[in-house]
């Protein structure tokens, strides 16, 4: 199994997508950075920036989809799949080598996303005493990082496997966040007493509500909507795979 994964982890680093993905990840968080800046949001020091970086990992979202569509969409196109299949690996270490080797790609891209601005702002100095509350702040954000990349990394598999076209995996997703963004932005429509309620079971609402830190935000709630995404997730991608046609 180890070495099945490392030739996944070949597999993707050989091609110049990753490469291409990690770089854009580089430009677009410092962009977004920069904005933050100009907006008054942020400022430059080290602790604030650590804060405001692992709370924008919802942006590197398109990117992650971006690589699902190069390292396991084109499987299907290319017979990626039936071949390894024919080399006698079952259908559940394939499909696992290529969950982990998948989300560990989805977090260099997201680590790529702060690597400059973190290493420019902790050159400016920390900005804060690293007493307790701060501390406890730093360890609850990387908590929250760890699980945004987890469960975002596991839906775009789910995603992917379902539609296993590239081109229409990037597609529907930017679809599907835009669609989001308008529903929640529709206050009048949000008020109604059933659509918030079940807007709030959505991860991407819980991700948007940390990162803009709203109103009515728990951290009991969060917690539990992205385990359970995650879950389904992990099994829905892993009954896809199961049942689909691999030639």
């Amino acid at each position: 199994m180890i070495n099945f994964i490392k030739a996944e982890w070949f597999k993707l680093i050989k091609p110049a997508g990753f490469k291409v993905l990690i770089l854009c990840s580089v430009v677009i968080g410092n962009l977004c950075l920069l904005v933050s800046y100009l907006e008054g949001k942020v400022t430059t020091l080290g602790y604030d920036e650590l804060v405001m970086s692992l709370k924008m990992i919802l942006y590197s979202s398109l990117l992650g989809y971006m690589l699902a569509a190069i390292f396991i969409c084109n499987e299907f196109t290319q017979k990626g799949f039936g071949n390894v299949l024919l080399c006698g690996f079952t259908r559940k270490k394939i499909f696992f080598a290529k969950l982990i080797v998948f989300l560990i790609g989805f977090f260099l891209i997201c680590l790529a996303f702060m690597a400059v601005p973190l290493v420019i702002a902790l050159a400016n100095g920390f900005g804060a005493e690293l007493a307790e509350e701060s501390f406890k702040n730093i360890l609850l954000n990387l908590f929250y990082f760890v699980l945004d990349f987890m469960v975002q990394g596991a839906v775009i598999v789910f995603v992917a496997l379902f539609i296993k076209k590239a081109v229409l995996t990037v597609s529907a997703s930017m679809l599907i966040s835009y669609i989001f963004f308008i529903v929640k932005a529709n206050l009048p429509f949000m008020e109604k007493p059933v659509i918030k309620p079940f807007m709030e079971y959505i991860y991407l609402y819980q991700i948007i509500s940390f990162e803009w830190n709203e109103d009515g935000f728990t951290d009991c709630k969060y917690i539990f909507v992205m385990v359970i995404t995650l879950i389904v997730a992990v099994a829905g991608a892993a009954f896809l795979f199961e049942k689909a046609e691999l030639k």
